[in-house]
């Protein structure tokens, strides 16, 4: 088993289309658990703080139907695929007014980081197992769990990639809402809205002229290797 699993790290990737479909169902896995815990992250950050609307909601939930979006998910999927999840799970309506102990921009700001903050959490947990069964720690392990292992590094990837998109300062990532923060009260108010009518566009400039690729790579490849140590990663 041993053997098998550390065959699998090396000959795992995305790239391939003549991998089975069990293969693709463990990156539907990746998919919905990145999209999950990250909407999870920022309900439960906005509940912390004082609002009670994501509980009300009922997204203060792993169960990914709890944030589930159609839309989202079927770009997710596709641009998975091309090595740069974008997508969206349902979105947590929050109420900043409600926040207590800290202000409204600071409190967004809480909330928006939340999110990736939660992937890079699941991404370490899974990570954390892949390696405990890789280097034989967790004992004899069943034949069934080498699904679990792939599904495990497919999901480590995907969440290191959610992560690392978001701190992209563009809506609709999630650092845009922290640069907003961060600005004066004044000029925080036209990057918002300037960001709200054409940040989407400039994302795609962005993607298409390769920036975004030049910036998420390094980032991508520094946690993975800290994740993954084990992962042929170039």
């Amino acid at each position: 088993m041993k053997e098998f699993l550390l065959h699998t790290i090396h000959s795992v990737g995305l790239a391939d289309p003549a991998l089975p479909i069990w293969f693709w169902a463990l990156v539907l896995f990746g998919i919905i658990s990145s999209t999950t815990v990250h909407e999870f992250g920022h309900a439960w950050m906005a509940d912390k703080l004082g609002d009670p609307g994501p509980r009300e909601q009922g997204r203060l939930t792993l169960s990914p139907f709890a944030h589930f979006d159609p839309l989202g998910f079927v770009l997710m999927t596709v641009t998975t695929l091309v090595g740069m999840p974008l997508g969206w799970g349902k979105p947590v309506k929050t109420d900043p007014d409600k926040f207590t102990g800290v202000g409204r921009r600071l409190g967004m700001a809480l909330v928006a980081i939340a999110g990736p903050v939660m992937n890079l959490v699941a991404a370490s947990v899974f990570s954390l197992v892949v390696r405990l069964a890789a280097g034989g720690s967790l004992g004899g392990l069943p034949d069934w769990f080498q699904y679990v292992f792939i599904g495990l590094i497919i999901g480590t990837m995907i969440n290191v990639l959610v992560f690392a998109e978001n701190l992209i300062p563009v809506h609709p990532m999630d650092a845009s809402h922290v640069v907003a923060a961060l600005l004066p009260e004044g000029i925080g108010k036209v990057y918002v809205s300037f960001m709200q009518k054409y940040g989407f566009f400039v994302l795609l400039g962005l993607s298409y002229t390769g920036v975004i690729g030049n910036f998420l790579l390094p980032v991508v490849k520094f946690l993975l290797r800290l994740l993954l140590p084990m992962l042929p990663i170039d």
